[in-house]
């Protein structure tokens, strides 16, 4: 089998993303893909793009984060991790670029429950940047239905708020 998990979740009505996980934890997403080495040594890379209709026209940007992640606990009920990334915004003004710290909490506290936690904080440019999710997921059978908030904020000379309700399916293939 190639992949252990495939999930589609929606974040906001404006960000759709797919992922998938393999056997060895391997993460992949539209946007993203995330290599898990048994080492306990993560490595990222997660586009995120969001467009907003307007009258007349069209907003959008993407936030993008090339990250490390060092998973420090890795036991039956639990896995947590710590990292940084490099950032990188654009929008139609163009590029700019930064840094993030993470930390991320799976929790499997009975079957068939599953709580996924994620935070970071960092910059692009001279904006603070801040990203925290949350989901709690049901298994049942081969799928695990998922639902929480994702939010995605930048906070500078202008202030975009991206937060917004996440509902999800992984497939445990």
């Amino acid at each position: 089998k190639l992949f252990d998990q495939l999930a589609i979740d929606s974040a906001n009505r404006h960000l759709l993303k797919a992922q998938a996980i393999t056997k060895d934890g391997s993460l992949a997403e539209v946007g993203t893909a995330e290599l898990q080495f048994p080492i306990g040594l993560e490595i990222g890379a997660r586009y995120s793009i969001f467009v907003e209709p307007r009258a007349g026209s069209t907003d959008s940007l993407a936030l993008g984060r090339i990250a490390i992640d060092w998973r420090v606990v890795t036991e039956e009920l639990v896995q947590f991790r710590l990292g940084a990334a490099l950032r990188h915004f654009h929008d139609r003004a163009g590029g700019l670029f930064g840094a993030d710290v993470e930390a991320g909490l799976d929790l499997f506290p009975v079957d068939p429950l599953i709580l996924s936690f994620e935070a970071n904080v960092g910059f692009v440019e001279n904006a603070l940047v801040v990203q925290a999710r949350g989901s709690v997921g049901f298994l049942l059978g081969i799928v695990e239905i998922m639902l929480g908030w994702n939010y995605e904020g930048l906070f500078g000379t202008q202030n975009v708020d991206l937060g917004g309700p996440m509902l999800g399916l992984r497939f445990w293939l």
